[in-house]
């Protein structure tokens, strides 16, 4: 309700004109003063179209000498092209470099200097294991995609960039024969795919599930099976499963609940992980906060006791299972961190605390975490306005010693983080 025009409100008219994109935004949009320009990098002249604040390039007149061909043909201007990327334009050097300097601006906005040496990982082309793809029904058949920039419109994928190559391979199959087993009536659904270690978990939202015929359902097992899906689910609701999607996690196979978090890529994820472990350094007592299904618990268990925490309970009960049947010295409790994070009396027998929240970030427990006595701190993070708060919160008592920077989510804005910080006196 709060985003509906008022009764009479007319909807502003768009405008033609000529502007000059002078830096680039938190999203990675060119800025011409404060019109968001997307697909422009600083120093072009760009025709748009404009609507408030927003704008539609229309056409490049004078293009930056950094400025890249996509090497995605769904890809860019005048802004009706895919939108599961944003900065194939800038290439994938320049877009990393922007990601350092936008955490290094986010800590300078909060009076805090970033380490003189800032580490960095980018995960590969055709590496993401998770997608979320919309589909649609249109006269030509049903076809698949990401959604187009500021619009429900879906922009049909024939080559993907950045999806895992047998994730891409299962959802052209699934265009191939949808009439099997989507029902007749429907017209659009969402499609999520994800790659684990025992095989791909896809998923079918925002369709009836009772209104599957026989044949429909028979269709879905035989595409289950011609495709060696480990879990088919509508709705995230089991419909086939031959075995639990599960990832390797410090040696531990843990079964992956419908709809929980993992890192985006693989090899991102060993780039976090292999800089928590050096983090936290020898520590023997441990506590991995917002700890999901235990992508750094479990590794740090092979030589620590660890203490996981977080308020996703199929996560938890996940976690809990698998470390019980490995005999594993991690300790699982469901809290809702944000309301009850931490006190300093709790935290005062840990040797490290690592925090890996969402995007909100880790206020209070930042704030529990300087009254403490913790030696060390890792913080991880994917949204760098919230980790230069937190790291505010954190540096009446702590030094930034060490920062990472991960680009898992290639071509778009989306940055993660790794920070230690270390204790004075």
């Amino acid at each position: 309700m709060r985003n509906r025009r008022r009764q009479g409100q007319r909807k502003p008219t768009p405008s033609q004109e000529t502007v000059t994109i002078e830096r680039l935004g938190r999203s990675g949009d060119g800025l011409a003063g404060s019109v968001a320009v997307p697909y422009t990098l600083p120093g072009e002249t760009v025709r748009i179209e404009k609507t408030g604040n927003v704008a539609r390039p229309l056409e490049i007149l004078a293009a930056s000498p950094h400025r890249q061909t996509p090497p995605c043909p769904h890809y860019g201007l005048p802004g009706d092209g895919c939108g599961g990327c944003h900065l194939q334009h800038m290439g994938l050097a320049e877009s990393l470099a922007w990601k350092v300097d936008r955490v290094k601006g986010a800590l300078d906005h909060m009076d805090l200097g970033a380490p003189d040496r800032i580490t960095t990982h980018q995960s590969p082309p055709r590496s993401r294991r998770r997608a979320r793809l919309g589909l649609i029904r249109t006269g030509k058949g049903w076809q698949a995609g990401f959604r187009q920039w500021r619009s429900h419109r879906i922009v049909p994928m024939r080559e993907c960039h950045i999806l895992d190559e047998q994730l891409f391979a299962v959802v052209q199959a699934l265009l191939s024969e949808p009439g099997r087993f989507l029902p007749v009536e429907s017209r659009e659904a969402d499609l999520t795919v994800t790659l684990t270690d025992t095989g791909i978990d896809l998923d079918l939202s925002g369709i009836d599930e009772a209104s599957l015929s026989l044949d429909a359902r028979q269709g879905l097992a035989d595409f289950a099976a011609a495709h060696d899906l480990a879990r088919l689910t509508i709705d995230f609701i089991p419909m086939i499963q031959a075995r639990a999607p599960a990832l390797n996690l410090g040696g531990i196979s843990v079964p992956l609940p419908t709809g929980t978090f993992l890192q985006a890529t693989e090899a991102g994820q060993e780039a976090l992980i292999a800089k928590v472990v050096q983090g936290v350094g020898d520590a023997s007592r441990i506590a991995d906060l917002f700890c999901g299904i235990g992508t750094f618990a479990l590794p740090l268990s092979q030589s620590a006791s660890v203490l996981a925490v977080d308020s996703d309970g199929p996560a938890i009960t996940s976690l809990t299972s698998a470390v019980r049947q490995a005999g594993r010295s991690v300790e699982t409790q469901k809290r809702d961190l944000f309301d009850l994070p931490l006190t300093v009396g709790e935290l005062e027998e840990f040797d490290a605390v690592i925090i890996d929240p969402p995007r909100a970030g880790a206020e209070a427990q930042a704030r529990e975490l300087a009254g403490s006595g913790v030696p060390v701190v890792v913080s991880v993070s994917c949204n760098p306005d919230t980790f230069a708060r937190d790291a505010a919160a954190l540096a009446a008592a702590y030094d930034l010693i060490s920062l990472h920077v991960v680009d898992q989510f290639i071509w778009s804005p989306h940055i993660e983080v790794v920070a230690k910080f270390h204790r004075r006196g």
